[in-house]
């Protein structure tokens, strides 16, 4: 029975890692039009918070309004990232 030990292990580390993405890098609430992943939009006050598998989301404080940046990490990319942290 333990000839799929590794299929079960790398299976197990892909749930892992798919969990985790769904956490909380960060939260920064600001009204700075200088965030790089942001390009040239200019916002006003807003709340980005950045996600673990790698993407943004921004709320406009003045119109609810939400607004996603970046890429989300799958497949390997993602494992790759929640083994590093």
């Amino acid at each position: 029975m333990t000839q799929y030990t590794e299929e079960v292990e790398l299976q197990q580390l892909k749930f892992d890692a798919e969990a985790w993405a769904k956490g909380v890098e960060s939260v920064h609430a600001h009204s700075l039009d200088s965030m790089a992943y942001a390009g040239s939009r200019k916002d006003g006050s807003v709340c980005d918070t950045a996600y673990n598998d790698g993407s943004i989301r921004r709320e406009i404080r003045a119109t609810g309004k939400v607004v996603w940046f970046g890429e989300r990490l799958t497949g390997q990319a993602l494992i790759d990232s929640y083994s590093r942290k």
